[in-house]
């Protein structure tokens, strides 16, 4: 059997959906992408992306009423489906004076970790999930790794620029 993982473009879609959501329909999913990513996005990409992900079960898509100024068509609009929201895992690490912490999402705070664990949870496991963090981040280097993941269970390989991003807060 063939693995089908996420790409880049289609984790960063599923995202853009989640923050923009209920009213999320291609042009608004667009405008997301290149405000966040700061790269033009063609709206034929993104239409074949959202398909693939509809096609996985990770976005559902409703008509909205048709109206004149578009021709009499109406408007798709997608929403992340359950399994797509769990598509999305995180991990946030955080290395200040030689002591490593990780971020624990259910105590919603770092806690004491060894120097290069990484523990991965799951967004979207709640329906009140919010991927802001309660308070601003503390001094020290950090390490966020996004991996996406597949309903059969395949995962993303980590790589550097492209699903983790090592950052410094001062």
């Amino acid at each position: 059997m063939k693995r089908k993982l996420l790409t880049d473009f289609e984790l960063m879609i599923l995202l853009a959906t989640l923050r923009l959501g209920d009213e999320a329909y291609a042009v608004l999913i667009s405008r997301e992408l290149e405000q966040t990513a700061g790269r033009p996005v063609l709206l034929g990409a993104l239409y074949a992306a959202l398909d693939r992900l509809h096609a996985m079960g990770f976005v559902s898509f409703r008509l909205g009423d048709p109206t004149p100024e578009r021709g009499g068509r109406a408007k798709k609009f997608f929403r992340v489906t359950r399994s797509g929201l769990r598509a999305v895992k995180l991990s946030l690490t955080r290395s200040s004076g030689g002591r490593c912490q990780l971020y624990s999402p259910s105590k919603e705070r770092f806690r004491r970790s060894k120097c290069g664990r990484r523990v991965n949870f799951r967004i979207g496991d709640r329906e009140d999930f919010s991927y802001l963090l309660p308070k601003r981040l503390g001094k020290g280097r950090y390490v966020l790794d996004v991996i996406a993941v597949d309903k059969l269970g395949n995962r993303d390989r980590l790589a550097r620029g492209r699903n983790r991003v090592v950052f410094f807060v001062r």
